[in-house]
C-alpha cells in the first residue's frame, strides 16, 4: 500500500476523515462535546510515521489515551 492508502485505511478503521484538499493530509474526528481531534502533517509519509508510533505503543502495552478516542 502507498502511504496515502495506509493513512486512509487507518482513518476509515478509526472513524476518522482524511482531508488533503489543502495539499497536506489532515486527520480529523469529532469526539463529542464540541471537541475535535485534528492532526495535520507535512506529507503522507509523516502521517504514516505518526500512525506507526501509535500502533507500536499499543503493541508494547504502553497505556495511551489516543487523541481520537471518545472522551
Amino acid at each position: 500500500m502507498t502511504p496515502a492508502q495506509t493513512v486512509k485505511e487507518f482513518a476509515r478503521r478509526n472513524g476518522m476523515k482524511v482531508n488533503s484538499s489543502g495539499g497536506v493530509p489532515m486527520l480529523s474526528k469529532h469526539i463529542g462535546g464540541g471537541k475535535w481531534f485534528i492532526e495535520c502533517f507535512n506529507d503522507y509519509p509523516e502521517a504514516v510515521e505518526f500512525i506507526k508510533k501509535q500502533m507500536s505503543d499499543f503493541e508494547r502495552g504502553v497505556i495511551t489515551t489516543y487523541p481520537w478516542s471518545d472522551m
